[in-house]
């Protein structure tokens, strides 16, 4: 599992406890952050200290040397890494940057409800600014120059399957960064939550090749 950090969000020390918490048999989990004083730093001793039979490493990267700072720190975090496989989910970018469809009004013909316009766009730049393919390219290059097994999983329910009790549904996402499962109550972190049910995914995969 690789964790570029720089600082402290919110809840970061809850995501960064359900890494050393995941059931998989084995596996290794690097952070990487730039300079040794970077708030994150204390909470990932905390952790490594509270988890010690977890394999978890810190590496300090320094200044990237090229303008995209997280292609530099998942390179670094590649060459250190223990294991080979990397998984990631197969990502259509031309149709997440599509826009939002328009909704009629049945009550007012030819006149349109809000349809979430307008944060889809703003979504669309930021997809597009920061060139999501392009860096997956990168990335999947590096992780073969570095000898990895690049895996990429359906997307489908990653991130609103919940990973306690597998209902999925929309409603799960109750905000842009939270997971609630409609079902169960499972509450955590919406991109953690995901990144951990497209492990899952991977994994599987991976033993079905093996």
């Amino acid at each position: 599992m690789l964790k570029p950090l720089s600082g402290i969000d919110e809840g970061l020390e809850t995501n960064l406890r359900s890494f050393f918490q995941q059931d998989h048999a084995e596996y290794e989990i690097l952070f990487a952050v730039r300079e040794a004083h970077d708030p994150a730093v204390g909470i990932v001793a905390a952790l490594q200290k509270e988890f010690p039979s977890r394999a978890a490493r810190l590496i300090f990267t320094g200044e990237p040397p090229y303008a995209n700072a997280k292609v530099f720190s998942l390179d670094r975090m590649l060459a250190e890494a223990r294991y080979d496989l990397l998984v990631v989910e197969n990502l259509k970018i031309a149709n997440m940057v599509r826009r939002a469809k328009p909704v009629p009004d049945p009550d007012a013909p030819g006149s349109y409800l809000p349809n979430g316009g307008r944060a889809k766009s703003g979504l669309n730049r930021s997809i597009s600014d920061a060139s999501w393919g392009g860096f997956l390219g990168i990335l999947r290059a590096k992780a073969e120059d570095a000898g990895r097994v690049w895996i990429e999983v359906d997307p489908r329910h990653t991130s609103d399957g919940c990973e306690n009790c597998g209902h999925a549904a929309r409603e799960n996402r109750v905000a842009q960064a939270e997971f609630v499962c409609q079902r169960c109550s499972h509450r955590a972190q919406a991109d953690e939550h995901a990144a951990r049910n497209v492990l899952r995914a991977g994994l599987a995969l991976h033993t079905l090749a093996a």
